[in-house]
C-alpha cells in the first residue's frame, strides 16, 4: 500500500471539495501520504490505500445501488471509513424508523413505499399533521426535500412521489434555532455545529 489516507470524491468534484483539499493538506502536514479519488473511477486501484474515508460522495444517492456495490468491494481491500455496514444503514432515511424503534428521541417519521396523494393524505390526517416536510428515502443536498401543508396536497402530483419517500411533521424551531450537527470521534462527542437557514427558507443545506 502507498497511500495513508485516500479521501473519496465523485465526478461532480473530481479534485475533492474545498474541505477535502483541506483535510488532505492537514495529513500532509503529518506526512502521511494521501489523495483524492472519485468512487466511480474505474482506474483507480482501491487496495492502493491503507485507510479509505468516504468524504464527499454527492452523488451516491442517484445511483445508490452501484455505490454500495462499490463500497462493500472496497471495504474488502482497505479499512474503509466508515465500515460497510453503517455506510449501508445510513445511505437510506429510513433509518430514522431504526432509532425509533430503539428508543432515540427523534423526529416521528413516516415511511411511504408507494407515495400517491391519497397515501400522504392520510398519514397526514391519521397523524393530525397540518404541516409536513417531504422528502425521499434516498437523497443529499436537500435534493426533493419541500414543505407541504394538508390545505394545499392538491398541488402534489403523484408523478413526483418517485421512490420511496418520508414525511415528518414540520419542526417550526429549525427556522429560527436552527439544526444542530454533533460531530463524535470514538463514541466521543468533539465539538457541535450549528446550521442556520436563510430568512423564509427551513433547509440548511449551503445552496440554499
Amino acid at each position: 500500500m502507498t497511500i495513508d489516507v485516500r479521501l473519496v470524491t465523485c465526478e461532480r468534484y473530481p479534485e475533492g471539495d474545498s474541505e477535502s483539499v483541506s483535510i488532505a493538506a492537514a495529513l500532509r502536514c503529518l506526512s502521511m501520504k494521501t489523495d483524492i479519488a472519485s468512487w466511480s473511477d474505474r482506474a483507480i486501484d482501491w487496495s492502493d490505500a491503507r485507510i479509505t474515508l468516504i468524504h464527499s460522495t454527492w452523488d451516491y444517492h442517484v445511483c445508490r445501488t452501484e455505490f454500495l456495490a462499490w463500497a462493500e468491494s472496497v471495504s474488502t481491500v482497505s479499512c474503509l471509513m466508515n465500515p460497510f455496514p453503517v455506510i449501508q444503514w445510513n445511505s437510506c432515511k429510513a433509518y430514522l424508523l431504526d432509532l425509533q424503534s430503539r428508543g432515540v428521541p427523534t423526529v416521528p417519521t413516516v415511511l411511504l413505499t408507494s407515495p400517491t396523494r391519497e397515501a400522504l393524505a392520510r398519514a397526514m390526517r391519521d397523524r393530525k399533521w397540518e404541516r409536513c416536510v417531504l422528502k425521499p428515502a434516498v437523497g443529499a443536498d436537500g435534493l426533493g426535500v419541500r414543505r407541504i401543508s394538508e390545505s394545499a396536497l392538491h398541488q402534489v402530483d403523484d408523478a413526483d412521489l418517485d421512490g420511496d419517500v418520508l414525511i415528518q411533521p414540520f419542526v417550526r424551531t429549525i427556522q429560527g434555532a436552527g439544526e444542530v450537527s454533533l460531530i463524535m470521534f470514538g463514541g466521543r462527542i468533539s465539538y457541535a455545529v450549528r446550521k442556520r437557514p436563510r430568512l423564509g427558507e427551513f433547509r440548511v443545506q449551503t445552496r440554499f
